[in-house]
């Protein structure tokens, strides 16, 4: 993204890209908007009502908290949230206007998160595991102990990991687990904990075969005070510095999708490390890439599925994209032209990068804030292209 495209701001709570890219759907309070990725033109539009039950007569209004695509684009859930918990999730089908109202629904997708504690034990996640066993995603459960369970969907024990007690400092012993990823090829397991202490783990047999603590490899951090433009977006190269050392706890934890790279972060620091270059090795080549040291907390990191590039934000108006050569972040020029008639100085002001997300083919990625977001195009959007259709994913 050397040109870094920005489109219009547009309102939204939360954004989600269609599989094929096609589309993104948008969400503000109880509307979707389903608009064309290439020109942000809004194709259609549904509102999640409520149903005239006297138990939501007192309720607050509705409130999109979450879209979500099905693999083949569909389908499209909405999860509400009314008051201070979610209740009901909508379901939309491609080509039809009307909503079914569904008391619960499955997610469409293999790999989530959950957050629920349910006798002292943690339901981390779920994940597709192995070549040869795709469609079978196994639970992972993670107790209060240090201790992780791997379960199958019927519920058989399939194995454990407890760190080495001989091995295990007081210090490793002492901490809890924050993060979990597996590797797209289901080998490996990364396991981020309270201490800043990352576990790899070989799903045969279940056992640590890499401890990483970061800050081992060429570091580079953002200046602290960045270049002043005028008229222009900034653009703020990092340098070498020296980062130090922190136990902080893993907020970021995951894999490129080849598997080839596993980038984990602490508050303001982000470790990048090459860890599988060659898919037929019987172990990984885990090797520090680089550290790369930001001047807020990090709110969102998210890889590229189609490239070696990641792309981070910190609830400040730039967007930071690393390629594996250096770090680059621009600023991002909300406000200037708001697509709703706001003041253009308030937006400048207040618009804080919360989240990004990459499109799915890697030639867009969406910047949100809490109640606006943006796209920035691998190239100018909008020029001579033909507005997509809803029929048409």
């Amino acid at each position: 993204m050397d040109n870094y495209q920005f489109s219009n701001t547009y309102r939204a709570s939360c954004v989600a890209y269609s599989p094929g890219s096609t589309f993104i759907a948008t969400a503000l309070k109880d509307k979707v908007h389903i608009r064309s990725t290439s020109s942000l033109e809004s194709i259609r539009t549904w509102a999640c009502s409520l149903p005239d039950e006297p138990s939501t007569s007192c309720l607050q209004d509705v409130t999109i908290d979450t879209l979500d695509w099905s693999p083949g684009g569909s389908f499209l859930t909405c999860k509400v949230m009314l008051g201070h918990r979610t209740k009901t999730t909508w379901l939309y089908q491609k080509g039809i206007t009307e909503s079914n109202t569904l008391e619960s629904l499955r997610s469409s997708r293999f790999w989530h998160v959950w957050n629920q504690l349910e006798s002292m034990r943690q339901m981390v996640g779920s994940a597709r595991l192995g070549p040869l066993r795709a469609l079978i995603p196994h639970l992972i459960y993670a107790e209060a102990e240090y201790t992780v369970h791997f379960y199958s969907p019927v519920g058989v024990h399939v194995g454990s990991f407890v760190p080495d007690l001989i091995t295990a400092s007081a210090h490793d012993m002492a901490q809890s687990i924050k993060r979990t990823a597996w590797s797209p090829n289901g080998r490996h397991f990364a396991i981020g904990d309270s201490g800043g202490l990352v576990h790899v783990v070989e799903s045969e047999g279940w056992k640590s075969i890499a401890n990483l603590r970061g800050y081992q490899a060429v570091s580079i951090s953002e200046p602290a005070l960045r270049p002043w433009s005028h008229g222009q977006a900034n653009i703020v190269q990092f340098e070498r510095a020296s980062v130090t050392p922190s136990a902080s706890p893993i907020h970021w934890l995951g894999f490129s999708p080849d598997g080839t790279v596993l980038f984990f972060g602490q508050d303001t620091v982000l470790h990048v490390y090459a860890f599988l270059l060659n898919p037929a090795s019987s172990k990984p080549d885990i090797e520090p890439t680089v550290t790369v040291s930001f001047n807020a907390p990090i709110k969102s990191v998210e890889y590229c599925p189609t490239s070696n590039r990641v792309a981070v934000v910190t609830r400040t108006k730039f967007l930071y994209l690393y390629d594996g050569l250096g770090v680059e972040g621009v600023e991002i020029p909300v406000g200037a032209c708001s697509s709703d008639g706001l003041n253009a100085n308030r937006m400048a002001e207040s618009f804080a990068a919360m989240s990004v997300h990459w499109a799915p083919d890697g030639n867009s990625a969406a910047v949100c804030d809490k109640n606006d977001f943006c796209l920035v195009y691998e190239e100018a959007a909008g020029q001579g292209a033909e507005v997509d259709t809803w029929d048409e994913l």
